[in-house]
């Protein structure tokens, strides 16, 4: 550090004091968190430097001495002894004319009594002096001169108890009601600290106490969709977060455990005290936690503070037991309003729809309805949202009282029912409906039987679309998922009078499973197989492990796994051995719900002569290779994969990165899981290869110069050493018009501070320099990417952003979540 000035000093652990001061020519701001010395007069000598900033960590107890001795701006004390009586005597040391220097003061007490936390006393504290209460909804902005540990310098001080001396200067004295804490600011700080911690923490956070509630309400955290709730053993609540993962909090007791008797114990949930919140956030924790909530707290009781922190005004109520009767769901629910309801099985229907005050968004697994009269009555409600699962066959005349926006249902309509329904919406009826989506109960001989397009269609004025076509539809009312956005493929367009256009859809692909089975049983049949046409809506993918796995996914989300299964493969080691050659003798068939079929091949075929099938019935040209397990080499893999030609390559181990590469043709898509490479050398050779996808995980930390060496049309990156500045000059470098082919760049950055908060990007030092103009939040823009994600979507939706124009015309949008360290770029195309 020779010539280099220091500012300020941070240190953990023991070190060589004198020295280290000397060497870096005693900072004027210090921040301390292991007391450092042997004496307590070397302590005072310390105390009495003039510095402009001082913060004591855990190792320090600062007693009243001590603090009359330091002579700072900005004073710090994580545990002091201090006493209410100290802190008078301290303030009136002030008021003397003492510590002119003085800006702030935020000291933290060790006061324990019978275990419980005890706050000053502001009557002790203040006694004697003279103050003005100022309300604790009045906030003013206090200016340092020494920025805190985050680098602000503003601080916001709300209420507090104001102080004036006789030279006019004002001192504000801030007690925290529910802690010993006296300074002159918390809230601000703290806030700043709420907003860095991961969700799932901050929610198990605000269950602490009513303070840590209250801040959790002020981070103004929302979840991306509805709070759902599931009653059932355990009480669930369900949130989803933008664009990363969900978590669950299941309220868990054994006494709702007892299965002795098959059946739940008939109990009043409403009053059920529940002793356990076990958590869990999806891909992120491999365990649950357990938070002991010693209150003994009911479902209703934690249903109102989960509404509260996530400010939610309303719920999906999944009712999942009906051994919890209509009335303990009124007192759990009651002044809740439930959006949607979905039931599993026989409950009180009346006695429920009441409780919950009718619910606009209906789904009905189970037909709970004891005359067709009552179930007529709801029919002609005008809800947003019905869906009748299997537990309901609609007929025409059903379908015409409906009165709703989003209709999903099995039927028993044929073809001439469907060309009815149509005419009826053509003459201006049904002027809510947004979506219809009907399934019909059609079996012939064992087979299912689609809809014959000529008689549903009959008379009618149409458009056709090709099948290639993609158009997307806004919904007013989300699906079961949670999406409002519906991506039509083809169809069959109808224009009514008034202008106003729909569109019919009719798959001609049924039972996916059962034709590709129908497929093994002979050449006649893979013949006929090819002859139907079927296609997929993603490209295949293999998944290349101890068991040999097509991934098929088929439209209307229908996804089927065939697994290539052998027990010989199943040893505790895998054997080493050339896979391309082994013979599987059984298909296990999953399809969509665990229905797991198994077909006995008599041939005796490799992995390679399945693969080859699989792509001649599905008529594709490519596939998606999920390289699992290292213990097959590159010259396995080249064998079972000769003459494929593999798209994306995703690996998850170590393996042979030349070798592999080369027998695969190139992959134009690649996910790395860990780093291959060897030398820096020869990873920067494999970044400039032009990828059209590059996805890289854990095991990569890139730079900026990785960064401008890829030549991608998409880039993620799970960790990178990214700061701000490179974001500014890698931004700045397609602005020069480099990285032409580029889309859609999205960075996650490892960015910690001293405190180990995630810290995210500042907006400010991202786009430095840079002409910009700022998208609102809540404006939803579509994104189309020529290269699918990991979850094979091309479209994605941007809120907000900042968007930033080249000379030629071209527009860039940044997107910045200000709660994570998150930069994504969309390059938009010139026809977007």
């Amino acid at each position: 550090m020779e010539r280099i000035k220091v500012k300020r000093l941070y240190t953990y652990g023991q070190f060589e004091f004198e020295k280290t001061m000397k060497a870096l020519n005693y900072p004027s701001e210090i921040c301390f968190d292991t007391n450092q010395f042997t004496s307590h007069e070397s302590l005072s000598k310390f105390y009495i430097q003039n510095l402009d900033y001082l913060d004591l960590g855990d190792g320090f107890l600062v007693t009243l001495d001590d603090m009359l001795l330091m002579n700072c701006k900005h004073i710090g004390v994580t545990f002091s002894r201090l006493r209410e009586k100290h802190l008078n005597i301290y303030i009136r040391s002030w008021l003397h004319g003492q510590k002119e220097e003085l800006e702030h003061v935020c000291l933290l007490a060790s006061r324990i009594n019978w275990e419980e936390v005890v706050p000053y006393n502001k009557e002790i504290v203040l006694k004697g002096l003279k103050y003005t209460t100022v309300p604790a909804d009045v906030e003013r902005l206090f200016y340092c001169s020494v920025p805190e540990t985050d680098g602000k310098r503003v601080v916001t001080i709300k209420g507090g108890y104001d102080i004036k001396r006789k030279d006019g200067r004002l001192m504000t004295i801030v007690l925290q009601n529910d802690w010993p804490w006296f300074e002159i600011l918390p809230d601000n700080a703290l806030l700043h600290v709420l907003r860095s911690m991961e969700e799932l923490s901050l929610i198990m956070f605000s269950l602490i106490s009513n303070r840590s509630k209250t801040l959790t309400i002020s981070a103004n955290f929302k979840p991306e969709n509805d709070l759902k709730v599931l009653y059932a053993r355990e009480f669930t609540f369900e949130l989803h977060l933008a664009n990363r993962d969900g978590i669950e909090f299941s309220l868990y007791d054994r006494r709702l455990r007892n299965r002795s008797s098959g059946r739940l114990p008939i109990v009043d949930l409403s009053h059920f005290v529940f002793s356990t919140v076990q958590a869990d956030q999806y891909r992120k924790i491999d365990e649950l936690i357990e938070y002991k909530e010693s209150k003994g707290w009911t479902a209703r009781q934690y249903l109102l503070h989960f509404l509260d922190i996530l400010h939610q005004p309303d719920v999906y109520f999944y009712y999942r037991d009906p051994s919890f009767s209509a009335d303990s769901v009124s007192k759990t629910m009651k002044g809740v309003t439930v959006k949607r309801l979905c039931t599993y099985g026989e409950f009180e229907f009346e006695k429920t729809m009441k409780a919950l005050n009718h619910p606009s968004e209906i789904w009905f697994d189970i037909d709970p309805f004891t005359s067709h009269e009552s179930l007529s009555k709801c029919y002609i409600q005008n809800l947003d949202y019905l869906n009748l699962a299997k537990g309901f066959m609609v007929k025409l005349d059903d379908l015409l009282l409906m009165n709703c926006k989003n209709i999903g249902a099995y039927s028993r309509l044929r073809e001439k029912h469907l060309n009815i329904y149509i005419r009826s919406w053509l003459q201006g009826q049904k002027e809510e409906l947004e979506h219809v989506c009907l399934v019909g109960h059609r079996v012939y001989c064992g087979e299912v039987d689609p809809f014959n397009k000529e008689i549903v269609l009959k008379g009618l004025k149409y458009t056709t679309v090709p099948d290639d076509v993609e158009r997307l539809f806004y919904c007013s009312v989300p699906d079961t998922d949670g999406k409002r956005v519906e991506t039509i493929k083809g169809g069959y367009d109808i224009k009514r009078k008034d202008g106003r256009l729909v569109t019919i859809v009719l798959p001609d692909d049924w039972p996916w499973s059962e034709i590709i089975m129908f497929s093994l049983i002979s050449n006649r049949s893979k013949i006929l197989t090819i002859s139907t046409n079927l296609k997929l809506e993603n490209d295949i993918k293999v998944l290349y492990e101890r068991d040999f796995t097509f991934d098929l996914q088929f439209l209307n989300d229908n996804v089927i796994d065939f697994n290539l299964y052998d027990s010989s493969l199943r040893s505790c080691h895998l054997p080493t051995m050339d896979l391309s050659h082994f013979v599987f003798s059984t298909v296990q068939v999953n399809h969509l719900r665990p229905n797991e079929i198994e077909y006995k091949e008599s041939k005796g075929w490799t992995a390679r002569q399945y693969l080859l099938h699989f792509l001649d019935i599905l008529h594709q040209p490519d596939v998606f290779f999920y390289y699992r397990d290292p213990s097959f080499n590159a010259d396995c893999v080249s064998k079972t994969m000769k003459g494929v030609k593999v798209k994306r390559l995703c690996t998850y181990w170590e393996f042979e990165f030349e070798k592999t590469m080369k027998v695969l043709n190139y992959p134009s898509e690649i996910w790395f899981r860990i780093n291959q490479f060897t030398s820096h050398e020869s990873l920067s050779k494999f970044y400039i290869q032009n990828f059209d996808y590059l996805m890289l995980d854990n095991g990569f930390l890139v730079t900026l110069d990785d960064l401008l060496l890829m030549n991608c049309k998409h880039i993620l990156v799970q960790y990178s050493r990214l700061r701000e500045k490179h974001l500014n000059i890698y931004i700045k470098s397609w602005l020069r018009g480099q990285k032409e082919e580029l889309e859609h760049v999205c960075l996650l950055s490892n960015q910690i501070n001293w405190e180990e908060e995630v810290v995210p990007f500042t907006k400010e030092i991202v786009l430095k320099g840079l002409e910009y103009t700022t998208v609102p939040a809540d404006v939803k823009r579509l994104f189309y990417c020529s290269v699918s994600d990991t979850d094979e979507k091309r479209v994605e939706t941007i809120k907000g952003g900042y968007d930033i124009k080249r000379k030629d015309g071209r527009l860039v949008t940044i997107v910045l979540p200000d709660d994570w360290p998150w930069f994504e770029m969309y390059v938009w195309p010139n026809d977007q």
